[in-house]
């Protein structure tokens, strides 16, 4: 007898449930040997997640100010985590160009965006208008994942801090639809 359990690849999942299957041998009516077989849930998860200012660059006319900022993280489980996506942005601060892709580290291979660099292949990293983006198809465990952006700011006005945000799922896209009923 084959035992697989299989749980909902969505966000809040949490690593460590046990999931238990009980089955009875019958024959004839008498109740034979009894086993249960177990399955440890395992998920990905992050830790560390730090985003500050590196630099700050005033401008000496009426231009816009530029800051450097950072945002770091590492994942921290025992599987890989797939669909990571980084967003990030500062409250009350947008406008075309506000927000530009610099560089990015994952495990630490630098892809220098602003020299020209590439990124590999299932990677993206995009300044909008409203923030940046980052999406990563697979980040594995242990590795730590360091985004840098720049972003133009007045200097007479005082931007609010925001949290950016940190999603993942447990499987890839192309396991989504396994064992689906149609």
């Amino acid at each position: 007898i084959e035992f697989n359990a299989r749980v909902t690849n969505q966000a809040g999942n949490l690593d460590g449930p046990t999931l238990a299957a009980t089955a009875a041998f019958v024959q004839g009516g008498v109740i034979g040997a009894i086993d249960t077989v177990t399955e440890t849930v395992v998920e990905p998860a992050f830790n560390g997640m730090v985003k500050q200012v590196d630099t700050f660059t005033p401008s000496v006319d009426s231009g816009p100010s530029t800051a450097e900022v950072s945002v770091r993280f590492t994942q921290s489980g025992d599987v890989p985590a797939f669909n990571v996506v980084l967003t990030d942005g500062f409250t009350g601060l947008s406008g075309a160009g506000a927000y530009t892709a610099e560089r990015i580290s994952i495990g630490g291979t630098v892809y220098d965006i602003a020299a020209g660099d590439s990124l590999p292949a299932g990677v993206t990293f995009t300044g909008t208008n409203d923030g940046i983006v980052v999406n990563i198809d697979k980040v594995g465990p242990g590795v730590q994942v360091i985004v840098y952006y720049s972003v133009q700011v007045a200097n007479d006005t005082a931007y609010a801090n925001t949290d950016a945000t940190l999603t993942w799922t447990s499987l890839p896209d192309s396991f989504s639809s396994w064992g689906e009923t149609p």
